[in-house]
């Protein structure tokens, strides 16, 4: 068996592996649409799709918040090539719910990493494609405006807001199924709306059948509910992300949310003795020091190309795979979202992996990057989201808060997705200024243009 040795991230650039060309292995082909009463937890649903189902959308939940470059989500045979197309419209009928979360979230990714930056860039399409199925549930706009309207922007074909909401709770029954105990997934939705407005009885109703959404007026007045909101994002994530809103706004309409954490350990711990530090290389130099752990996988299938490899680590279980994406010397991750194809490599290998033992936090506004993305009928004022609350017409902001530890025993990840909704204080002003130095003054009579006082101010407090 051939032993092969990737280092991602290491201390010295990783050498033209011999399997370049050949590529590798993959990722599971997604399960089968599960029937919308599967949402409920159906015991009629076959475990080899559940399965696979866990899989997929553990990769979309978590991949874009660990790599640069997925591959997708299709079962390839040896020596086939897998082509990084991340940007391609997809439908609801040809493809899974899944890819088209993965889309999304690599449509997103080049508009917030920008080139140069330092930052790095976490975002969950799973958090984002919940809350958004949860708006497109109250939309009651006109034509290509109203229900549906947003599932299409973000899935790239039209389809029922309804099935899709079905899906995602299926998908979410998988992910919460763990029979052996060792992997953790819980997820929870919110809407709070102003105390003053109405909620659809059938949206809250729908939502919270499917998708475990709690539906509740407050008084965003009140100095006590942006606290009550935060416990509520702390207790979903597992205390990992303690806020959903930074202050209170007593002009908030509506906040719509979701919350997961997740948890499982590698079904092959990398040993803590073996991590060492070692430079993390930013275009081609070192740039700090890192804890790099080490370990050496047997039978993993690797992707490789000219720009790239890629591996998928597999969590206990094998159900749930951390998949990372290593460009190869001379290219960067930006290179990585337009790569060109990979290939299968005939056999499963050995390899050996150096990873950085890591724990990241992000804190970003989507407005702007899904308002390119084509989802600007969220925030241009045209939209009818009144079954979401009443005069509902947009939303100011759409956020995420991301979090992601990996270390020798496991994964761990959490996020909380935000929208939220004012009251419309009319135009905003296009130039403000802001007397915080001395000023002068006068008191002027228009019609006569007599001045009845002028004078300096130096000192306001005096």
């Amino acid at each position: 068996m051939v032993n092969e040795r990737i280092r991602l991230s290491a201390s010295t650039p990783p050498q033209p592996s011999p399997i370049q060309g050949r590529g590798s292995g993959s990722s599971p082909r997604p399960g089968p649409h599960v029937p919308a009463a599967d949402a409920r937890g159906s015991s009629d649903c076959r475990r080899g799709a559940a399965r696979s189902t866990r899989r997929a959308v553990l990769g979309v939940a978590l991949g874009a918040a660990i790599s640069v470059g997925s591959l997708g989500n299709t079962a390839l045979a040896a020596g086939e090539r897998v082509s990084p197309d991340l940007t391609a419209g997809v439908g609801l009928e040809d493809a899974t719910l899944g890819e088209a979360m993965s889309r999304l979230g690599w449509r997103l990714v080049p508009s917030l990493a920008e080139p140069g930056a330092s930052d790095n860039v976490l975002l969950s399409p799973w958090g984002l494609a919940t809350v958004m199925t949860v708006i497109d549930l109250g939309a009651r706009g006109g034509e290509g405006r109203g229900r549906g309207a947003v599932t299409e922007a973000w899935t790239g074909r039209a389809g029922s807001t309804e099935v899709v909401m079905a899906r995602i709770g299926a998908m979410r029954a998988e992910l919460s199924a763990d029979p052996a105990g060792d992997v953790s997934f819980h997820d929870a939705g919110g809407i709070w709306v102003a105390a003053s407005l109405s909620v659809s009885d059938t949206l809250a109703e729908a939502a919270g059948e499917r998708l475990d959404v709690k539906v509740e007026n407050v008084d965003f007045t009140d100095p006590q509910t942006v606290p009550r909101l935060n416990a509520w994002a702390a207790e979903h994530t597992g205390g990992a992300i303690p806020t959903l809103l930074a202050q209170a706004d007593p002009n908030l309409d509506a906040v719509v949310a979701n919350a997961f954490r997740f948890s499982g350990p590698w079904a092959q711990p990398f040993k803590p003795a073996q991590t060492q530090p070692g430079p993390f290389l930013v275009d081609g130099a070192p740039a700090g020091t890192v804890d790099f752990m080490h370990g050496v996988f047997p039978d993993l299938a690797v992707v490789g190309s000219d720009v790239f490899d890629q591996i998928s680590l597999p969590l206990s279980g094998e159900e749930v795979h951390l998949r990372l994406t290593l460009p190869k010397p001379g290219y960067g991750p930006e290179d990585l979202v337009t790569a060109g194809a990979g290939k299968v490599t005939p056999a499963p290998v050995v390899v050996g992996v150096t990873l950085p033992r890591f724990s990241i936090e992000t804190d970003v506004d989507l407005t702007d990057a899904l308002s390119a993305a084509g989802l600007g009928l969220l925030f241009d004022g045209t939209g009818d989201f009144s079954g979401l609350a009443e005069g509902l017409t947009r939303f100011d902001r759409v956020g995420q808060r991301v979090r992601l530890k990996v270390d020798e025993s496991g994964v761990e990840a959490a996020a909380v997705t935000v929208a939220t909704s004012t009251r419309s204080m009319g135009p905003q002003p296009e130039i403000s200024l802001v007397f915080d130095r001395p000023f002068l003054v006068e008191l002027v009579h228009g019609p006569t243009g007599a001045v009845l006082l002028c004078g300096l101010v130096r000192d306001p407090a005096s």
